[in-house]
């Protein structure tokens, strides 16, 4: 099994970019769905959570807000990610494309890893 690869990674000022490579031996497609295999929409938001930690700035998430999955997303795609990190209202905004095709996007409410509820 090969991991999610984030290759690309730029943190300037309020936008984050992120490229990022979904292999086609990738388990976590495996029975999901048979004969049509896509990445798990759970996935795609664990890709936010993995570019804010490779960013400095890791975060659990507490809540989504106007989330949408537009698009499957397959083994062998090359997706960009782009997010605005989070500041003082503890949220990313996020856009994930693969090209010009929307795949999904919208609001992720977060808490620094390491603060207590």
């Amino acid at each position: 099994m090969t991991p999610l690869s984030i290759s690309e990674l730029t943190t300037q000022d309020e936008r984050w970019t992120a490229t990022i490579e979904i292999p086609a031996d990738t388990a976590y497609v495996t029975g999901h769905f048979p004969g049509e295999p896509i990445l798990p929409g759970i996935a795609e938001i664990g890709l936010v959570l993995q570019v804010l930690e490779r960013g400095g700035a890791p975060a659990v998430l507490t809540g989504l807000k106007s989330f949408r999955f537009r698009n499957p997303v397959r083994p062998g795609d090359v997706l960009q990610l782009e997010l605005r990190p989070p500041g003082e209202q503890a949220s990313v905004t996020f856009d994930l494309r693969r090209g010009d095709d929307r795949i999904a996007n919208g609001t992720l409410f977060l808490e620094a890893r390491g603060e207590s509820a």
